[in-house]
C-alpha cells in the first residue's frame, strides 16, 4: 500500500512540474517601418539581456515565448 501511495505522489509531482515548465508569456506583434508603416520582413526581435529572440516572418509578424 505504501508503494502505491509513493508512486501516485511521484506521478502527481511530475505532472505538476510538467505543467509549470510549460508556462510562459507569449508576445505577438508585427514589425512596421516608421516611415510608411509597411511590414518589415525578417527583422530580429528579442530581449538581449535574456539572450533570446526571434525573426519576423515574410509579413513582419513574430511570436516570442518568454518563460
Amino acid at each position: 500500500m505504501k508503494s502505491n501511495w509513493f508512486c501516485c505522489a511521484l506521478l502527481l509531482q511530475c505532472l505538476v512540474a510538467g505543467v509549470q515548465a510549460q508556462s510562459y508569456l507569449r508576445l505577438n506583434g508585427v514589425v512596421l517601418s516608421t516611415k510608411n508603416a509597411t511590414p518589415i520582413a525578417y527583422a530580429h526581435v528579442g530581449i538581449p539581456a535574456q539572450g533570446m529572440g526571434v525573426v519576423s516572418n515574410e509579413v513582419g509578424a513574430f511570436t516570442l515565448n518568454y518563460p
